[in-house]
């Protein structure tokens, strides 16, 4: 079983109610079910989810900023100008400052500021595991254990401590 959210059109949605496949959610889930070791890139399902991928436009044409920033933090490809364009200082702006972090959500300041950090420092790490996913890019142009119970933005924030070159072995990562 690859996943409840798979297609027979070789994707995955990202709803439920959703009839065609989503390219973000497609490439997050190849290139977690390959990094997972779960599934190999010579399994049938992977080699149509590929496909499908190619045939979308690859990596270069995801559209999801969070999708974007893991592939960066992970070496799989640049990052998005959409985060490395915005100066980290932006954080430090004054709360009557007409755009300032505490008018964002909270929701989105636990995404926002690990993003920032390791954009700041261009920061991306791999392992000895981590696929590669460079045939996917298209030349043609709390109690848990969770940040605010989002597993995403724990996984962000320890990616912006180890790009302040914190050990990996650091009692805020382990």
């Amino acid at each position: 079983m690859v996943s409840r959210r798979y297609l027979r059109n070789e994707s995955w949605k990202l709803y439920r109610d959703k009839e065609y496949g989503n390219l973000s959610t497609s490439v997050e889930a190849y290139y977690s079910l390959l990094y997972s070791g779960y599934s190999k890139v010579t399994d049938e399902p992977m080699l149509r989810a590929k496909d499908y991928i190619q045939s979308k436009g690859g990596i270069g044409k995801v559209t999801s900023t969070l999708t974007r920033v893991i592939l960066a933090a992970t070496g799989q490809s640049k990052w998005p100008l959409s985060i490395s364009s915005i100066p980290l200082e932006v954080l430090l702006f004054p709360a009557y400052f007409p755009i300032n972090y505490f008018e964002f959500s909270g929701y989105s300041r636990v995404h926002l500021t690990p993003m920032l950090i390791m954009a700041d420092r261009r920061f991306s790490i791999s392992t000895a595991n981590a696929p590669n996913l460079s045939d996917l890019l298209e030349t043609r142009i709390e109690s848990d254990g969770t940040l605010y119970s989002y597993a995403i933005s724990t996984i962000l924030m320890m990616l912006a401590l180890l790009a302040l070159d914190y050990d990996q072995q650091h009692p805020l990562i382990v």
